[in-house]
C-alpha cells in the first residue's frame, strides 16, 4: 500500500485543507477562473494544482520579481506583479477576459480593494489572511452598489464545522490520495532540531516563500 512520506504528512493538517476549502468555494461559485494573491505561498500552490485538475484558470498575483520568475518557470500561465505600473488595469483586463469571479486574498489592506475593483460583476473576494497588517480598504463603493460584488472571509475551523464526520473523512482521504500520488507536495526548505528552533524560525521568516521548516527530535 502506498503511504504519504512522513515529512509531507507533517504538513498536512492546515494548509492543504485550507486550500481545499477555498477551492471548494470557487467551485460552488461556478467560477471559470480565480485570482489568488500572495501566490508564492504553499496554499496557493495547492490551489493551482487543484484548479489544473478541473481546467480552471488561475491568475497569480505576487509582490516580488523573483517569485514571478519562479512561478513562470514552473508553468504558471497568468502571473502579475502587484508593484508593476498599471497593475490594477492589467488585472482588470485579465479578470474580465477569463471571467475570474472568485479571488483569494491572504494580504488584506488596499490589495483586497484592488482585487475587488478589478473583478467582473457578481464576483466574490474571500480573505483568509492579513499579511499586510492593515485594515481592508480601497473598495469602490459603486461596485458594491451596482455590480453585486461581495467580500467575505474564510476560517478553517468554521469551514470544518460545516462538514459532517463522514464528509470530512471523504475530504481528508481525497487530499491524502493527492499527496500519495504526488499531485500535491509541500515544499520543505530545511529541517532543524527542536533545540535549534530559533535558527529555524529565523530561516523561515527570512525566506517564507522558500518552503516550510520542519522541527525534528
Amino acid at each position: 500500500m502506498n503511504i504519504c512520506p512522513v515529512e509531507q504528512a507533517a504538513c498536512f493538517a492546515i494548509n492543504p485543507l485550507t486550500a481545499y476549502g477555498l477551492y471548494e468555494s470557487a467551485r460552488l461559485n461556478k467560477s471559470r477562473a480565480i485570482i489568488q494573491n500572495a501566490a508564492g505561498s504553499q496554499v496557493c500552490n495547492y490551489i493551482r494544482k487543484m484548479a489544473a485538475m478541473s481546467d480552471m484558470e488561475v491568475i497569480d498575483v505576487v509582490r516580488k520579481k523573483e517569485t514571478l520568475a519562479k512561478l513562470k518557470a514552473s508553468g504558471s500561465k497568468h502571473v502579475l506583479l502587484s508593484e508593476e505600473e498599471d497593475f490594477g488595469g492589467k488585472l482588470r483586463d485579465l479578470a474580465h477576459l477569463l471571467n475570474a469571479t472568485t479571488a483569494f486574498d491572504a494580504v488584506g489592506g488596499e490589495m483586497s480593494g484592488s482585487l475587488y475593483n478589478a473583478m467582473p460583476a457578481s464576483s466574490k473576494v474571500i480573505v483568509y489572511g492579513g499579511l499586510s497588517g492593515k485594515a481592508i480598504g480601497n473598495i469602490d463603493v459603486l461596485h458594491v452598489i451596482f455590480k453585486n460584488k461581495s467580500l467575505g472571509g474564510f476560517n478553517l475551523n468554521d469551514w470544518l464545522a460545516t462538514k459532517t464526520e463522514e464528509h470530512f473523512r471523504q475530504i481528508a482521504e481525497e487530499v491524502q490520495d493527492m499527496f500519495i500520488r504526488q499531485e500535491l507536495k509541500t515544499e520543505i526548505q530545511a529541517s532543524y532540531k527542536f533545540e535549534a528552533i530559533k535558527e529555524g524560525l529565523k530561516q523561515y521568516l527570512g525566506n517564507m516563500s522558500g518552503g516550510k521548516i520542519l522541527l525534528t527530535p
